[in-house]
């Protein structure tokens, strides 16, 4: 599968569009689109049973090839992180049902996110996306089977010591660096 941008919000062909069921009305997916489908853990408080159901039923579709963005964030909501640490396991569970990649947000939480992947073992991968860290972290991540994605911001040093790197706009704005890319989910 082609695919130019790993992760975005803007619907565009050539992409894997974000949909979080807890801040919008679904859309009807376009056949010809590829998705993600998950709960923001910035939206973890809000989120209704119905919503949740709506991401279970979306994550069954042909059209979407990735759980998420989910994951953790001390920076935005650390009062909120224990119900983002629920969430989170929420959505691996379904990733692993599914047999889908899992897309995660991560700010200021890596040794979570690392203890986490340790104690659950999960069978599918864990992308990163947005890494903007250094390349020690970076290698961590990589050591402890983490994929890494890279936005407009990142770190060179990252960038180059991370194999197959995953490219995304996560905004309106198209990427400077263009290249197409398979990834290998």
């Amino acid at each position: 599968m082609t695919i130019l941008d790993f992760h975005t919000h803007t619907p565009r062909l050539l992409s894997i569009v974000d949909i979080d069921p807890s801040q919008e009305v679904p859309p009807v997916l376009n056949r010809n689109m590829r998705y993600s489908v998950g709960i923001h853990p910035w939206n973890v408080s809000r989120v209704t049973p119905e919503q949740w159901i709506t991401t279970k039923v979306l994550a069954l579709s042909r059209n979407v090839i990735a759980i998420g963005e989910t994951g953790l964030d001390r920076a935005r909501s650390p009062e909120t992180l224990p119900l983002q640490t629920e969430w989170l396991c929420r959505h691996v569970e379904l990733s692993e049902t599914v047999g889908k990649p899992l897309i995660l947000h991560i700010v200021r939480c890596f040794p979570e996110i690392i203890a986490l992947r340790r104690r659950l073992r999960p069978t599918q991968p864990w992308i990163i996306h947005g890494f903007r860290g250094k390349p020690q972290l970076g290698a961590e991540l990589l050591r402890h089977g983490f994929r890494l994605s890279f936005g407009s911001r990142f770190n060179p040093a990252s960038f180059a010591l991370t194999p197959s790197p995953l490219r995304e706009t996560d905004s309106d704005s198209l990427m400077s660096n263009r290249e197409i890319f398979t990834p290998d989910l």
